[in-house]
């Protein structure tokens, strides 16, 4: 595989200088050569649209991939880790003489059974007599039976299992049950009457969808039974939660013994289901939806034993399709590609068996990644910018005007516990326990997700301290682990336009510091502020410093809420509210990180408002993005990040610095009255 073909057609570099703005027509600018930044557009004024001045140029000249329904600068990043994955992958199975049992070996095998098209055509529907038991129901009273017996194995079923930290405090690990089951992204698809839903086009998509995969399987009356499959998860979805609430960890922590989980769904046998799982003893159980579990148990009566078979089996299809006959596949991309992202193509098979490979040898693939394309130069460099940011955010928290002493404390012992991982994210050893079954790749992927199950059952009770499960190594993306008050930035991440050794550190402020300071802050938002340093749920707020951060927030919720993107469907600054707070928090601590740093190198006044430019065009570039018409609507009704211009606009027009440096002033569109700017942290 090789890297595709560049997607920015003519863009020429500017200069970028950030001295002489004008308050009049577009300025290009000028400064010392050696800041070369492709994708601005001179037509635009920083002081009107920063965002487009910034990425302009870059906007108009990407073409969007076929197999995509979306281009960015994570996806830009994500194809550099993939065709280095590739090059891992493609260099092992070229190979000879791997140790038996040795992770070389398994990628080798599974790459050569993925790639073996021809087989998998061959082996066709066969799985319905083989893999009866994943989905054959004979009667509902077993509905439990079947969900443990394919959460055993890492299939979906409509309720999901997850051994997490305990947030009571006990610094176990414990179980935790949440709500599952939905073949669409949300349950919004399901409920007409849900505000902003979408239209009724892609829930009779997906119904077809669900009819084509029992035609290729040759079961008659496809249409009637796909009609069941849907009135189960119209059923599931009308129990489920929203996802504002199952994003709350107060609501979501809800300890039951095994006597209190009888109580609460009395008809569900849950002895039996936890043993059928492979859990060895019920203790302390945390259910997150509460609700949902009751009525789930409710629905096994409403629902026949073919019903559930039906719906049992085209989920399985559905887990495995990439498995299976090209005509799943392709009838699966004609609903989750076409109609849900825009997409035009399915993705090569060299992409797909990256993915899958990743999904199966993750771990594996991680560790030889780390080898090649990580070094501890990187780690130092990345660690010194993160410790600088906290360092910052220590600053304004130790000078914030509306906390307490009591609860600034509090704040700061949890700051000061805040560690980093940088590049690899702690993983066990995690991929032991299968064996390659030659002439069957369902079997060996089936085996290899039973083991991961025993793996993670394994952690029941064990210190939360440990290793826990955390993105890999060769992910593009950064994430604040609650449970545990870490911030994990992997390898994939640390790379242009994020992160580069040697160029001007601003931009890097900007832009991987950023990214870090946005997921410090979630230690501090809507509900990272939830959790102590110890990551349990307790609240450690004074009764007034609660009620301002509210205050703020609403003022939050509100400035996103009056947007719309497209016509009749806004943001919702509710369901963004946490994300928000890292993107707004997040830049003021990377941007006092970088003060900080900056005052140890004894710039002069003109040189720090040169670097705090650079240090907004770092933030700005980082958030490019186009976006097909349907997925920019999947986006705005279910994902939790807002869209990517108002990642960079709305919150620079909140920050007096930014209005400073570019000299914003009355009557530019980015300007936002003082006594309007909002920050909270």
């Amino acid at each position: 595989m090789r890297k595709r073909d560049l997607i920015v057609l003519g863009l020429a570099a500017l200069s970028v200088a950030c001295e002489g703005f004008s308050g009049g027509g577009p300025t290009m600018i000028v400064e010392p050569p050696r800041l070369e930044l492709a994708g601005f557009d001179p037509q635009t004024r920083p002081q009107d649209d920063f965002y487009r001045w910034v990425n302009g140029a870059w906007l108009r000249g990407v073409l969007l991939p076929t197999e995509l329904g979306g281009y960015s600068a994570f996806v830009q990043a994500a194809e550099t880790v993939e065709v280095r994955t590739f090059d891992i992958i493609l260099e092992i199975a070229q190979g000879e003489g791997h140790a038996a049992g040795s992770d070389q070996e398994k990628i080798q095998a599974l790459y050569r059974l993925y790639m073996d098209r021809v087989l998998i055509q061959l082996r066709g529907a066969k799985f319905l007599t083989d893999y009866a038991d994943l989905w054959l129901i004979e009667d509902t009273s077993y509905l439990e039976v079947m969900i443990a017996r394919r959460r055993a194995y890492g299939l979906s079923a409509p309720l999901e299992f997850r051994v997490l930290p305990d947030a009571g405090g006990s610094g176990r690990n414990v179980l935790h049950l949440l709500q599952s089951g939905l073949g669409l992204p949300d349950r919004d698809y399901y409920l007409a009457a849900a505000p902003g839903a979408p239209p009724g086009g892609i829930l009779e998509a997906y119904e077809k969808y669900v009819a084509d995969v029992f035609d290729l399987l040759e079961l008659e009356a496809a249409a009637k039974r796909a009609r069941g499959v849907i009135e189960i998860e119209r059923a599931l979805a009308a129990a489920q939660w929203p996802g504002v609430e199952s994003r709350d960890w107060a609501k979501t922590f809800n300890p039951f013994d095994l006597e209190g989980l009888e109580k609460l769904a009395p008809s569900f046998e849950w002895a039996w289901l936890f043993k059928r799982l492979g859990v060895p003893e019920i203790g302390r159980v945390i259910v997150q939806q509460p609700s949902f579990v009751a009525q789930l148990a409710g629905l096994k009566q409403a629902f026949t034993a073919r019903q559930w078979s039906d719906y049992f089996l085209f989920h399985l299809a559905n887990d495995l399709h990439d498995l299976l006959p090209d005509a799943v596949s392709a009838a699966r991309f004609a609903v989750f590609g076409r109609q849900l992202r825009g997409q035009k193509m399915r993705q090569r098979s060299e992409d797909r068996v990256v993915a899958f490979l990743n999904r199966v040898m993750g771990p594996a693939l991680g560790r030889l990644y780390l080898e090649k394309h990580f070094s501890e130069a990187q780690r130092r460099a990345v660690e010194d910018i993160a410790l600088h940011i906290r360092a910052g955010f220590r600053k304004r928290l130790e000078a914030n005007r509306w906390m307490s002493d009591e609860t600034r404390k509090a704040a700061l012992g949890k700051l000061d516990r805040m560690s980093f991982r940088i590049g690899s994210a702690a993983h066990p050893v995690a991929d032991k326990g299968f064996d390659i079954v030659p002439s069957s790749i369902v079997d060996t992927v089936l085996g290899a997700g039973r083991a991961r199950t025993i793996r993670e059952l394994g952690r029941l009770g064990r210190s939360s301290r440990g290793a826990q499960e955390a993105l890999l190594p060769q992910t593009v993306g950064a994430y604040y682990q609650a449970s545990l008050n870490v911030v994990n930035i992997p390898a994939g991440i640390l790379q242009a336009p994020f992160f580069e050794a040697g160029r001007e550190v601003d931009l890097n402020y900007g832009a991987i510091g950023g990214i870090i300071g946005h997921e410090i802050i979630h230690g501090f938002d809507d509900q990272g502020r939830k959790l102590d340093q110890d990551g349990r749920l307790r609240d450690w707020w004074n009764t007034n410093d609660a009620a301002e951060f509210t205050r703020f927030s609403e003022r939050l919720v509100a400035q996103y809420s009056g947007l719309e993107p497209q016509p009749g469907l806004k943001v919702d600054g509710r369901r963004t509210l946490s994300e928000n707070i890292g993107d707004l928090g997040g830049l003021i601590a990377a941007l006092e990180g970088l003060r900080l740093y900056r005052a140890e190198n004894g710039l002069s006044e003109i040189q720090v408002r040169q670097a705090e430019r650079r240090f907004f065009i770092g933030w700005g570039q980082t958030w490019r993005r186009i976006y097909t018409d349907a997925e920019l609507r999947r986006r705005l009704l279910s994902d939790p990040h807002a869209l990517a211009e108002y990642r960079v606009n709305l919150v620079l027009q909140n920050l007096g610095a930014f209005h400073r440096a570019f000299d914003v002033r009355p009557g530019d569109l980015m300007w936002r009255p003082p006594e309007e700017r909002l920050t909270i942290w």
